[in-house]
C-alpha cells in the first residue's frame, strides 16, 4: 500500500509540473530526471514529455539521462525521450545523434516516428551523416514513419538529397496523401536544374486527388526554369478549374512565370482558349490570393484577346484589396501598347480616381501607346502635370516624352512650367521630354533652362545642361557665362554636360571667354581640361597663337586625354609658329600615348625642310615605333624633307618598305623614288 501510495503522489508531483511554466520547472529539474528511473512507466513517461518544456539551453544539461531512456523497456517512454531530444539544439542533439539512429529501427512506430522527427532538426550537415538511415524509413511500412522521414530529408542541402530521388519519388505514389504531401514539400528545396529531369513524375501529381498533393505540385513545379516549365503548361492551365483556391493560385503563380509564345508551343490554342475562361474567372474569386496570382498569370493570354487582358487589369485597379491594386498596378506596366488601345477608354475613366497611385500608374500606361495613339489624350496628360499629388505630376510628364517630336514641340511651355515644379522628379521628366526638342523648338525657353543650372537638385541641374547642348551654337552662345559657371560646380557630371554645350561653340565666342577657358586647364577634374584643350583647338589660327605656352604646359599633364587635346591643338598652329616649339614637340616623341605621339609627328612635319632636318633623327625612331599611325604619321613628316636630307636616312626608309603597314610602305616608298629622282644612289 506504501508502495502505491508514493506512485499516486509522484504522478500528481509529475502532473503538477507539467502545467508549470519553462521557468518554474527549473526549479524541479532534479526531481524530474529522478522521475525518468521511477519504476513507474507511466511517471517515466510524463517525465520525458514534461523536460520537453524547458528551454533547450537547460535541457541540454539532461541530455544524458534522456539518451538513456532511449533505452527503456517501455515504447511510450522512448518515444516520449526521443520527442525531448528533439527539442534541444542542432550543436546538442548532434551529440546523441548516434542513438537517435539506432531507434529508426525499433520495433515500436512511434519510436521510429519521433526518432525522424528528432534528426530531421540537425543542422543540414549533420544530418548529412544520417541522411542514408532516414531514406530506408522512406519505404517504412509505417505512413507515419515515411512522413516524418520526408519532413527529416527536407533540410538537407540540394546537392545531398539529390543522393535520395528514388525512394523519395515513389512516396509520390504511396496510398497514403500525407507521405505524397510531404514528398512534394522535401521535393521543392531541390535546384531547378535538379527538378527537370523529374518534372514529369511531379507533374502527375497535379491530378491527385489530394488538394495538398496538387497543391504543393504545383509550388514544386514553379521552381524550374522556364524552358522547362513550358512543358507543363496544359497541366497547370487544367489546375485553373482546381475546386480548390489553393491550388489554382499555386498553378496560377506558375503560370505567372511563362509568357504566351511559351504556353503555346504545348498546348493548342483552342485548349488554351478555354482556361482563359478560367484564369478571368478567377479574377472574381472571392479570395485575394488568388486574384493576386490571376493578374500575376495574365501574361499567357492570347494575343488576340489582349483587351480583356487591359480590363480585367483596369477592374483590379479598384479591387478591395491593397495588394491586388499594387499588383494591378504593376500588370499596367506589362502590358503592350496593343493591349491598351482596346482599353484606352477605360483608362481615361481611372484618371478621376481618389486614389493617387491609381492616377499615377495609369498615366505611366499611357505613355506606352503608340505616338499617334497617345497624342489623342496629350490633352488629359496635360492637365494632370498639374495634378495635387508630385508622384501623378512626374508620371504624365514623363509620359509626355513618347509623343512624337511636332507634337511635343506644341506642348513645349507646358513642359517648361514644369521645371518650376517643387518636386525633382517631376522637373527631372520635363528636362528628359525637353531633349526630345530641337533647337528651334528649345531656343525660346532656353532662359527657363539656363535657371536650373542654379538648382539645389543636382539631377535637375545635370539634365538642364543636357538640353541646353540641344541648341545651336548661335542660341547657346547667349548663355555662354551660365554654361562657364557650371565648371565650378561640385558635381563632375554638370562639369561634363557644360564642356559639351561649350564644345558647340563657334570660335569668336570660345575667344571671348578664353581667359576662362585657359584657367581650366589648371582645374583639377580631367574633364573640364579635356573641354578646355578642346574648346581652344577649335580657336581661328591667329587666336590659338596667343595661348601656345599654356598648351605646352598641358603636354606633361597626368591624362592622356589631356595630353592628346593640347598636341592636337599646337599641331593647328602656323610652321613659323611651331618653331620655338620644336623641342618640346620632340620630347612628345616618347610619350606613352600613342595619339600624342602621332600629333607630335604632325605639327613636326609642318616645319620648313631645314627645320625639320635639325630634328629628323628623332622621326626616324619613330618608324621603329609599336602603332601603325605613329609610323605612318613620322614617314609622312621625313617625305617633307629636301632628297638631299632624306638620302641620309634611305636605309631606315627601305625597311620601312616591308611594313605591314600600307600606309607606312606607300609613303616610304615615295620618298625613295624622291632621293632616287634627285639622281642619289640608294646604296
Amino acid at each position: 500500500m506504501a508502495e502505491l501510495d508514493r506512485s499516486k503522489q509522484s504522478t500528481r508531483s509529475a502532473e503538477r509540473l507539467k502545467k508549470d511554466k519553462s521557468s518554474d520547472l527549473r526549479l524541479h529539474e532534479d526531481a524530474l530526471v529522478e522521475c525518468l528511473k521511477d519504476e513507474d512507466i507511466g511517471l517515466r513517461s510524463k517525465a520525458c514529455f514534461t523536460l520537453t518544456k524547458l528551454k533547450p539551453q537547460d535541457l541540454c544539461k539532461h541530455a544524458k539521462s534522456l539518451v538513456q531512456c532511449l533505452s527503456d523497456q517501455d515504447g511510450g517512454v522512448r518515444t516520449m525521450a526521443c520527442l525531448a531530444l528533439g527539442t534541444l539544439e542542432p550543436a546538442d542533439l548532434a551529440k546523441c545523434a548516434q542513438e537517435l539512429e539506432m531507434c529508426l529501427t525499433d520495433t515500436d512506430v512511434g519510436i521510429r516516428s519521433s526518432a525522424c522527427f528528432a534528426l530531421g532538426r540537425l543542422n543540414s550537415s549533420e544530418l548529412a551523416l544520417y541522411a542514408a538511415s532516414l531514406s530506408r524509413c522512406l519505404t517504412d511500412e509505417d505512413k507515419a514513419v515515411r512522413s516524418a522521414a520526408c519532413a527529416a530529408l527536407k533540410n538537407l542541402q540540394p546537392d545531398a538529397l539529390v543522393l535520395y530521388l528514388e525512394p523519395l519519388m515513389r512516396c509520390l505514389t504511396v496510398d497514403d496523401a500525407h507521405v505524397r504531401e510531404m514528398a512534394c514539400l522535401t521535393l521543392k528545396i531541390l535546384e531547378p536544374k535538379q527538378l527537370a529531369p523529374i518534372s514529369s513524375a511531379i507533374a502527375k501529381c497535379l491530378a491527385d486527388e489530394d488538394v495538398g498533393v496538387r497543391s504543393n505540385a504545383c509550388l514544386v513545379l514553379a521552381k524550374l526554369e522556364p524552358g522547362d516549365l513550358a512543358c507543363h503548361s496544359k497541366s497547370l492551365l487544367k489546375c485553373l478549374d482546381d475546386s480548390d483556391s489553393g491550388v489554382r493560385s499555386n498553378a496560377l503563380f506558375a503560370l505567372g512565370k511563362l509568357d504566351a509564345e511559351a504556353v503555346y508551343q504545348h498546348v493548342a490554342a483552342v485548349e488554351v482558349a478555354k482556361h482563359e475562361e478560367s484564369l478571368l474567372r478567377c479574377i472574381q474569386e472571392p479570395e485575394s490570393s488568388e486574384r493576386l496570382m490571376a493578374l500575376f498569370a495574365l501574361k499567357v493570354i492570347r494575343p488576340a484577346d489582349r483587351a480583356r487582358r487591359a480590363e480585367a487589369v483596369l477592374q483590379c485597379l479598384v479591387d478591395p484589396d491593397t495588394n491586388v491594386q499594387t499588383m494591378a498596378r504593376c500588370a499596367l506596366g506589362s502590358l503592350e501598347s496593343a493591349d491598351l488601345v482596346e482599353g484606352a477608354g477605360e483608362l481615361m475613366n481611372h484618371l478621376e480616381d481618389g486614389d493617387a497611385a491609381v492616377r499615377a500608374n495609369i498615366c505611366l500606361a499611357l505613355g506606352k501607346l503608340e505616338p499617334d495613339v497617345l497624342s489623342q489624350h496629350s490633352g488629359v496628360l496635360l492637365n494632370l502635370v498639374k495634378d495635387s499629388n508630385a508622384d501623378v505630376r512626374a508620371c504624365a510628364s514623363s509620359s509626355l516624352s513618347a509623343l512624337k517630336r511636332e507634337d511635343l514641340a506644341r506642348h513645349a511651355e507646358a513642359l517648361v512650367k514644369c521645371l518650376e515644379d517643387a518636386d525633382p522628379g517631376v522637373q527631372s521628366n520635363a528636362c528628359f521630354a525637353l531633349r526630345l526638342l530641337d533647337s528651334e523648338s528649345l531656343a525660346p525657353h532656353a532662359e527657363a533652362l539656363v535657371h536650373c543650372l542654379t538648382g539645389k537638385d543636382i539631377g535637375i541641374r545635370c539634365n538642364a545642361c543636357l538640353v541646353l547642348c540641344k541648341l545651336e551654337a548661335e542660341p547657346l552662345s547667349q548663355h555662354s557665362g551660365a554654361l562657364l559657371n557650371c565648371l565650378s560646380d561640385d558635381d563632375s557630371g554638370l562639369r561634363f554636360n557644360a564642356c559639351l554645350a561649350l564644345g558647340k561653340l563657334e570660335p569668336a565666342t570660345t575667344a571671348a571667354h578664353s581667359t576662362t577657358i585657359i584657367g581650366c586647364l589648371s582645374h583639377p577634374d580631367e574633364v573640364v581640361r579635356r573641354m578646355a584643350c578642346n574648346v581652344l583647338e577649335r580657336l581661328q589660327h591667329e587666336d590659338l597663337s596667343h595661348y601656345a605656352d599654356a598648351l605646352i604646359n598641358s603636354l606633361t599633364d597626368e591624362d592622356a586625354v589631356v595630353r592628346f587635346k593640347a598636341s592636337e591643338a599646337l599641331g593647328k598652329l602656323e610652321p613659323q609658329l611651331l618653331v620655338s616649339l620644336a623641342s618640346t614637340l620632340v620630347k612628345c616623341l616618347s610619350d606613352e600615348d600613342s595619339g600624342v605621339r602621332c600629333n607630335a609627328c604632325f605639327a613636326l612635319g609642318k616645319l620648313d625642310p631645314k627645320r625639320l632636318a635639325v630634328h629628323a633623327d628623332a622621326l626616324v625612331e619613330c618608324l621603329q615605333d609599336s602603332d601603325n599611325g605613329v609610323r605612318r604619321m613620322a614617314c609622312l613628316a621625313l617625305r617633307m624633307l629636301e632628297p638631299i636630307a632624306l638620302h641620309k636616312y634611305r636605309h631606315a626608309l627601305a625597311k620601312s618598305l616591308a611594313d605591314e603597314d600600307q600606309g607606312v610602305s606607300s609613303t616610304a616608298q615615295a620618298a625613295i623614288n624622291a632621293i632616287r629622282g634627285a639622281g642619289y644612289n640608294m646604296t
